[in-house]
């Protein structure tokens, strides 16, 4: 789970991290590229990563027409709902653990995040 990664049992502002998605523009030879740190199959939010990644890059390709693919835009927000009583009985790859909870806490309370300090919820 989360707790794995050491960046959330331990986070330092001050320290720099891996990134989970780097973009590559192209500028030595012209190829855009999206490289991811993790496996899609890693955990559920690389896959949605993954497919606005696909779709990002597949939008800047010059073509005669549209692709039909493209056609359906969602933009590229994203709001993820976290059942809480789910998260705790789910897949042990998938779960929360308390150590979890406790450092999604901490880093609420370290940072300023508008969308999720409008309320208090933990």
């Amino acid at each position: 789970a989360f707790a794995d990664l050491p960046q959330q049992q331990n986070y330092n502002p001050n320290e720099q991290y891996q990134s989970l998605v780097i973009e590559d523009v192209g500028g030595i030879d012209g190829i855009k590229r999206v490289l991811f740190a993790y496996g899609a199959s890693s955990h559920w939010s690389v896959h949605l990563l993954l497919m606005d990644a696909v779709r990002y890059l597949l939008s800047s390709v010059p073509r005669k027409e549209p692709l039909k693919a493209l056609e359906f835009d969602i933009g590229y927000n994203r709001w993820v709902h976290v059942d809480i009583d789910d998260i705790f009985v789910a897949n042990p790859d998938s779960q929360l653990y308390p150590s979890d909870v406790k450092a999604t806490g901490e880093l609420w309370l370290t940072h300023s995040l508008v969308e999720l300090t409008e309320g208090q919820y933990l």
